[in-house]
């Protein structure tokens, strides 16, 4: 038994064909976000700040939560999300 990411059930479905490998989806899970952060020690030494800060936005976008979603990431926007209802579990 392997536990593991719902991204990765999913490429493994995604490169050697859905049902080759059983996955079975717990009826309760938890949520296990990459985490992001701007650290201001370094985008002050490099000048990055409003670069990173807006990057940081970016990853909450619609455009990026599509580009999340065609890669096995779980989109946080409800609307996306719903648009990919076949790939993401309930």
């Amino acid at each position: 038994m392997l536990v593991t990411f719902e991204s990765e059930v999913i490429s493994v479905d995604n490169e050697f064909g859905v049902g080759k490998v059983d996955a079975i989806h717990p009826s309760i899970s938890i949520v296990a976000e990459n985490p992001v952060a701007v650290v201001e020690r370094t985008v002050a030494k490099k000048g990055t700040g409003d670069l990173a800060k807006a990057y940081l936005n970016y990853l909450y976008s619609d455009e990026a939560q599509e580009i999340a979603a065609k890669h096995a990431l779980r989109p946080t926007n409800p609307a996306i999300l719903k648009k990919y209802s076949k790939t993401f579990k309930p």
